[in-house]
Order: C-alpha cells, then sequence, then structure tokens
C-alpha cells in the first residue's frame, strides 16, 4: 500500500474517532477567529498579509512531509471551525487524500478558497525533464503540484489569500494591501538575484540535478522567463534509489557533480556518502520550508554556485 493510501487511512479513522469530540472541546466564544491552511508556508504568508487578526492553523505540521502527512483531530476541529480554508489546489496528493474524506463534512461557513487559481501548470518531471526559453516541453502524465517554489507563483497565491481577506474583513482592507506590498518586496529580492544569474550566465543549456522533482516552476518558468535554459533531472524519478551508489551511478550517467536534495527526502541520507566516496556536492534546499521565500533564496544561491555565478 503506497504512503498516499496509508495517509488518507489515517486520515479518515481520526475524523471518525475524535473529530467531532475536538470540535465540541475546542471551541470558546472568546477565541480568536481561525483560518485554515494545508501548509506551514501558506501560513506564514497568510499571517504576514493578516497580521495578528486571526489564528493560522496548518493541517500538516512543519517539517512533515505533504506527499505522506495527516492531520490530528485537534487540526480538523479547527479547520471545520474556520472562516476560511485556503487549499492549494494544485493536485498535492495529501491535500487530495484529506480532502476526499472530510469535504462532505465541511461546515456551509467555512469558505474554501482554491488558491491554485488560474496558475498554468506544467507536468511533473519523470527523469529527462527539458526547458528552454520558458517554454516546456510537454510530457504526458501528471502535473506538477509544486506551483509555490516559483516566487512569482507565490506573488499570485499572496494576492489570492489578500482578495479573500479584505472580503472577510473589509475594514481592514487597507492594512492587508499594505502586508501584500511588504511581501511583494521580498520577492522582488528574489526576482533581482534571479536576474543576476541570468545575466551571469546567459542561455547556455544546462541539466540541473534534483532527487524530487520540486523545482520545475522555479527552473522552468521562473528562471526560463529571464532566458536560462534549464534541464531538471530528478534522481528519484529514474526508478529505485536504494543506496548513495544508485544514486552516484545515475549522477554519473549525466555527468553531474551536484545534487539539490530536501531534507525530507530519502537521498538526504546519502548526502554525506554522496561526497566523501563520490565527490558528489549535495545542497539541501526544502521545498516546503515555513519560511518559503528564505528558502528560495537559498535555492537560488546553491543554483547561482552549480552555476559558477558569483552574487557578491
Amino acid at each position: 500500500m503506497n504512503k498516499i493510501a496509508v495517509a488518507a487511512i489515517i486520515a479518515a479513522a481520526l475524523i471518525c474517532i475524535g473529530a467531532a469530540a475536538a470540535f465540541v472541546l475546542t471551541q470558546s466564544d472568546d477565541e480568536k477567529a481561525k483560518i485554515a491552511v494545508t501548509m506551514p508556508w501558506e501560513k506564514t504568508i497568510v499571517e504576514s498579509i493578516a497580521g495578528d487578526d486571526y489564528r493560522v492553523v496548518s493541517m500538516v505540521g512543519e517539517g512533515f512531509d505533504p506527499h505522506s502527512s495527516y492531520s490530528t483531530p485537534s487540526n480538523i476541529a479547527d479547520l471545520y471551525s474556520s472562516k476560511i480554508y485556503f487549499e492549494i489546489g494544485s493536485g498535492v496528493e495529501w491535500e487530495t487524500a484529506f480532502l476526499e474524506s472530510v469535504k462532505s463534512d465541511i461546515p456551509a461557513s467555512v469558505r474554501i478558497v482554491d488558491l491554485a487559481g488560474s496558475i498554468e501548470y506544467d507536468p511533473i518531471a519523470s527523469g529527462h525533464h527539458h526547458h528552454e526559453d520558458g517554454e516546456e516541453e510537454k510530457e504526458d502524465g501528471e502535473m506538477d503540484a509544486h506551483i509555490w517554489t516559483s516566487p512569482a507563483i507565490l506573488k499570485k497565491i499572496a494576492s489570492a489569500i489578500a482578495d479573500a481577506l479584505r472580503d472577510l474583513n473589509p475594514g481592514r482592507s487597507s492594512e492587508y494591501a499594505r502586508n501584500l506590498s511588504d511581501f511583494e518586496s521580498k520577492v522582488g529580492l528574489l526576482d533581482a538575484k534571479a536576474e543576476k544569474i541570468a545575466d551571469a550566465y546567459g542561455s547556455k543549456e544546462t541539466e540541473i540535478m534534483v532527487w524530487h522533482p520540486a523545482w520545475g516552476y522555479m527552473l522552468g518558468q521562473y528562471m526560463g522567463s529571464l532566458g536560462m535554459d534549464l534541464d531538471m533531472v530528478s534522481i528519484e524519478a529514474n526508478g529505485e534509489v536504494e543506496s548513495a551508489a544508485d544514486a552516484a551511478a545515475i549522477l554519473s550517467g549525466e555527468n553531474a557533480k551536484s545534487m539539490i536534495v530536501s531534507p525530507l527526502d530519502d537521498g538526504y541520507a546519502f548526502r554525506d556518502a554522496l561526497t566523501s566516496t563520490y565527490g558528489i556536492r549535495v545542497y539541501a534546499v526544502n521545498p516546503t520550508a515555513t519560511d518559503i521565500l528564505k528558502e528560495l533564496g537559498l535555492f537560488l544561491d546553491d543554483l547561482a554556485e552549480i552555476l559558477g555565478i558569483s552574487l557578491k
């Protein structure tokens, strides 16, 4: 049984066993109004725009894998009593399984906002995956759910969050607009860093090796829009990878001397062996981090180093 099926079963069991009781026990007339989200990075964005107006609850805990995690009855109860639930809406496996289990039970008073909106999707990488001048060679298969790894898409997500908050609390519209502007300014720092990398490197075709194919929107839509030609190759998409030797063989086949992993990836455990035994430089960046802007900045720093570009 795969991890997603297990997560769905666990979520359903938790709902049946404890959600109703937790819902009753956690209610309070003077409790701050709640907003629910799927992942911690959403929580950070909502809090940066809403300030202290709401208590924001994430269904997936910090440091947990959104592909196979599950929520507690207390979190589900918070969702049921929230004003808004910000659904990522891009097809994250856990979110899809979770909503299949609970959506019919979510009270009508909870407004569900799909943050994916009109965002253009790309297919997820399967082994060798090519991006050229912002255009991707389309492949059959599932679409890439990791839309939030593109700073440009994060701006759209933040704008959708601000719109929903203004609808919910019109009296705070000006504050939300100011906070959104502050968030967009922080994204602008990433824009400037990305532009510096693109200007320095040009349009030479380059392979970027990653463990999990979470960076397609960063490399394709975002860096591609700056004229870069980046080819993302996923280690785990090449089949069973059970050891550092397996990973090194794939990297060797691509003539690669570096790889980007997340602390949540299976390949994170191989990082020391890959470096000491095979001379592979392993960069650790978390695409599900709570402080997503900081992590995207680290990704750009690592990308610059891989490409031999100084950002000083």
